[in-house]
């Protein structure tokens, strides 16, 4: 019997024996391995070589049946009978060749549908189909189901195939029968012939006209790293989604054949029900629907029940609300890595249908990077609004924002010249650049005891507001700062 060097599987005949090392993700091309005893590990340069080598070394035994069947085939002994039954026997004999001598009867043969090749079509795609339909399988599970499958119902045929024509034979049957029987085998043993591979089944589908192709969505980008030739790269990864639209789903729904009698029927039958309450289509409303010599079908939006007071779902009792949800912009898992991620779904605009995460950003000569320091703004009392650059996006309207942290501003240190801060935790905002003040970034320096301060210089200063007197503080320390930067001397009739 073949075995597989790899695994040690012990198959029953040649053909499985060269599909089962599609499991191994091996190529006919690929060097392989006779492991019989007399043997030992002979090596051949690719699988024909082996086969070949079976054929004439260790030739594979023709499949016998099982010695219950053989018995009743070959060595059945005579049924001992009472009296009353061979009486029985006589008068139905006699009967039968009555029947026959009087009329004359042609022995056609009994030809197989002529639809099984589609029968055994549709049911492959309804199984292939229901495989992509289970979330929990890959598309690799997914080949590897219909690989091992297609070997079972190999084998099988390869075990009924001897069987089923010696009975055949001792029937009589003729070679018309015995043709159509061939080729039923041919299409039970292979029934994945023409999808056995990822492309192969996408063309079927799409031939059929029953493939909805997923629309990908641009979600982000995240950093992905990589060692090619013994260097470490950094390099981009696009984070994308699959969205199924509904209105692609119904057109191909709608397209199949017989659909819509199906549905029309349907209708008909549950609006013709006067005692029971089946559907919405029995509801007033619909009632007093006036479709203006138009076909409408009821569309139905399928909600789910949640319980607020119990996330995880364990207590069954507990009050529930049925929520319809709209995501907006789809985000992925991954998205949630993302410091303020919740921030950018509340304050996108709905004409952007996706986002990029970008590590830098260069506008008009500026480049702006993550941990940067931007002015958003400035408070009642004129000292600016600081904010710490996490997440630069870029919209499918080319426009860019940021997620930043926020950061509180103390005072303003003439020792220094600048402005002490704070790190305000967990503390986001969600800044556009058209909406910055000024278009400079800035940077944390660290004072000699560990105190973080923004450097004056880096700030413009904003316009004096007109609500502060002349003579407050607030008024005279920027106009001394901004005396100072000028490098012009203070007026000392000032007050």
């Amino acid at each position: 019997m073949p075995r597989c060097w790899e695994c040690s599987l012990v198959i029953n005949n040649l053909r499985s024996f060269a599909s089962h090392f599609r499991y191994h993700n091996k190529d006919s091309k690929d060097r392989a391995f006779c492991i019989e005893d007399e043997c030992g590990k002979k090596q051949f340069a690719n699988l024909s070589s082996l086969l070949r080598h079976y054929r004439t070394v260790h030739p594979v035994p023709t499949p016998t049946p099982p010695q219950q069947l053989q018995t009743l085939l070959n060595e059945a002994e005579p049924m001992h009978l009472s009296d009353d039954d061979v009486s029985l026997e006589h008068n139905l004999n006699d009967e039968m060749n009555s029947s026959v001598d009087s009329q004359e009867v042609s022995a056609e043969p009994h030809e197989l549908p002529d639809n099984l090749n589609c029968v055994i079509a549709s049911e492959v795609d309804i199984f292939i189909s229901k495989l992509y339909k289970n979330k929990n399988i890959t598309r690799g599970e997914v080949q590897e189901i219909i690989n091992y499958t297609g070997g079972l119902l190999r084998g099988l045929g390869e075990v009924l195939r001897p069987v089923v024509f010696k009975v055949l034979e001792r029937a009589n049957a003729s070679s018309d029968e015995l043709y159509s029987m061939e080729d039923a085998f041919e299409i039970l043993e292979n029934p994945f012939e023409n999808l056995r591979s990822e492309y192969m089944r996408v063309k079927t589908f799409k031939e059929e006209g029953t493939y909805i192709e997923p629309v990908p969505i641009l979600l982000g980008t995240t950093l992905g790293t990589s060692n090619i030739r013994d260097e470490h790269q950094i390099h981009m990864d696009r984070l994308t989604a699959q969205h199924i639209p509904l209105s692609v789903t119904l057109k191909k729904f709608l397209e199949q054949p017989g659909i819509i009698n199906k549905l029309l029927n349907y209708v008909q039958e549950v609006v013709s029900e006067k005692t029971f309450l089946l559907s919405y289509i029995h509801a007033k409303n619909w009632s007093n629907f006036d479709p203006r010599g138009k076909t409408f079908l009821p569309l139905f939006l399928y909600s789910d029940d949640f319980e607020c007071g119990n996330c995880i779902g364990t207590h069954r009792t507990i009050h529930k609300i049925t929520g319809l949800f709209d995501t907006g912009i789809a985000l992925s898992c991954k998205m949630s890595e993302v410091e303020g991620f919740n921030l950018i779904v509340n304050a996108t605009p709905p004409e952007d249908s996706s986002i990029q995460v970008v590590p830098w950003v260069k506008i008009k000569g500026t480049v702006y990077k993550k941990n940067m320091i931007l002015v958003s703004g400035y408070h009642d009392h004129d000292l600016p609004i600081f904010a710490q650059i996490k997440t630069i996006l870029l919209t499918s309207s080319d426009s860019v924002a940021f997620v930043c942290s926020s950061i509180k501003t103390l005072c303003f240190d003439l020792h220094y010249y600048a402005f002490e801060v704070q790190h305000e935790e967990h503390i986001y905002t969600y800044v556009k650049l058209a909406d910055i003040p000024h278009d400079f970034p800035t940077a944390i320096h660290l004072s000699g005891d560990r105190r973080p301060f923004i450097t004056y210089c880096y700030v413009p200063l904003v316009s004096i507001s007109v609500t502060l007197s002349p003579f407050s503080p607030i008024f005279i320390e920027n106009l001394f700062t901004l005396f100072k930067l000028c490098e012009c001397p203070v007026p000392l009739n000032e007050k």
